[in-house]
């Protein structure tokens, strides 16, 4: 038996051959060699990869999901075996709804409206132009690119039915002004339970109203409105302050009425008791002597009625002249 044995080649010679070409000595690559060397340095190239930190690498084998890769550098089969994709998951995206930003790298941003996703029907059948963000991230990277086919888009159109349902139940002036923060509320609380319920991977952050208004078209009307409804309101705020003036000032009144009314009569209670008590006590001397009693009586009465003249009271009766002198002048 003969046992055959191949001579050593050099590296040359493994991955090149020669021809004699016109006469000349062609060197030709082996291509099934330089296919293994070429796939061999692609393999290794691409069974690692390094994910950021803000962000997840999703691993496919043959295009089907398989797993997360987590930060920092990681391993996988080589290409076309498994392949990743990278999908930030910590950074907050603003989705603009109402508005575009034409360029965000411009000195003075710039912003073009969306009408059909502005223009929305208030509770009280007004129609307001409203523009606002929605706030989210990719926080379930698989779900973000294999659960519905544009996620971004389905998102949008959440957006627009929650935010639409919820103005389409409160009046205008909540919309506009002062009811603002409990719409942002509202909408983002139903907006999370779509969120959640449809599983397609986006963490909500928050929702924000940029702006409010009617539409061009009826600014002018509108305008009229706000500044009568302004006109009412200082009215009204005239008219209380007048009734905060008039109305203390009317209790006061009363009130040093009814007090003045209290000290009167307490004065002719006070003054009645006196007289009673006087009249008990002039009957208790008349009782004792009623003649006396009497004349004292008499000539009270009269000092009281000529105060200001000299009185003499002159009386005989057959006697000797009796002369009571009374002085009631000054």
């Amino acid at each position: 038996m003969v046992e055959k044995t191949t001579p050593n080649r050099s590296f040359s010679d493994r991955f090149f051959y020669k021809e004699r070409v016109e006469g000349n000595i062609v060197w030709f690559p082996r291509p099934l060699q330089f296919a293994v060397i070429i796939y061999m340095l692609i393999a290794l190239w691409t069974c690692w990869y390094i994910v950021d930190k803000d962000q997840n690498g999703v691993i496919q084998l043959f295009g089907e999901y398989v797993r997360i890769g987590e930060s920092g550098m990681n391993g996988k089969l080589p290409w076309p075996f498994e392949t990743v994709k990278k999908v930030i998951v910590t950074k907050a995206e603003n989705l603009e709804i109402g508005f575009r930003t034409v360029d965000e790298n411009a000195p003075t941003k710039t912003y073009e409206e969306v009408d059909n996703e502005a223009l929305m029907l208030t509770g009280d059948q007004n129609i307001v132009d409203l523009d606002f963000i929605v706030q989210y991230r990719r926080s379930n990277a698989s779900r973000w690119l294999f659960g519905i086919t544009d996620p971004e888009q389905a998102l949008r159109l959440l957006a627009q039915s929650s935010m639409r349902f919820t103005v389409g139940h409160n009046p205008f002036d909540d919309v506009a002004t002062f009811g603002r923060g409990l719409i942002q509320s509202e909408v983002q609380t139903d907006l999370g339970k779509l969120c959640t319920d449809l599983n397609f991977g986006p963490g909500l952050a928050g929702v924000q109203l940029q702006d409010a208004h009617p539409p061009a078209s009826v600014m002018p009307d509108f305008k009229d409105v706000t500044n009568a409804k302004e006109e009412k309101e200082r009215m009204i705020r005239s008219a209380e302050g007048y009734k905060n003036d008039i109305i203390p000032r009317a209790r006061g009144q009363a009130k040093q009425l009814v007090e003045n009314a209290l000290g009167y009569e307490s004065e002719r209670v006070q003054n009645a008791l006196g007289d009673s008590a006087r009249f008990v006590d002039i009957l208790r001397e008349y009782k004792r002597d009623p003649k006396t009693t009497e004349t004292r009586l008499r000539l009270e009465t009269l000092h009281k009625v000529l105060p200001y003249m000299n009185q003499w009271i002159i009386k005989s009766e057959q006697g000797p002249l009796q002369l009571l002198n009374l002085q009631g002048g000054k």
